[in-house]
């Protein structure tokens, strides 16, 4: 998935940029859609508890509760146990 979200949209800028530069030779391009659009997980996947209580989403129970689902989270991958991170994350998902 990484390689994925990185050159998708460059490739897609890309092409704009020739359409317009050269309307003659035009590739139709209406949009891309990337996903998930994880690129590294470990560092995108923690934070919401805060973000959430923080935009008034998620009272401090609920927080705690998600925050002990970042924390397995981070443990997983440190642990490189990614099929547990997937689960993890899924089953978060699914609460919030």
């Amino acid at each position: 998935m990484g390689l994925i979200v990185r050159y998708v949209p460059s490739i897609a800028y890309k092409i704009s940029q020739m359409n317009q530069a050269n309307p003659e030779v035009v590739i139709p391009l209406k949009g891309i859609s990337v996903g998930d659009g994880a690129m590294h997980p470990a560092i995108q996947f923690v934070g919401f508890s805060t973000l959430l209580y923080n935009l008034g989403l998620a009272d401090e129970s609920e927080s705690e509760i998600i925050l002990g689902f970042e924390n397995k989270f981070s443990q997983f991958v440190q642990e490189e146990d990614y099929v547990s991170a997937f689960e993890g994350s899924d089953t978060r998902r699914r609460l919030v």
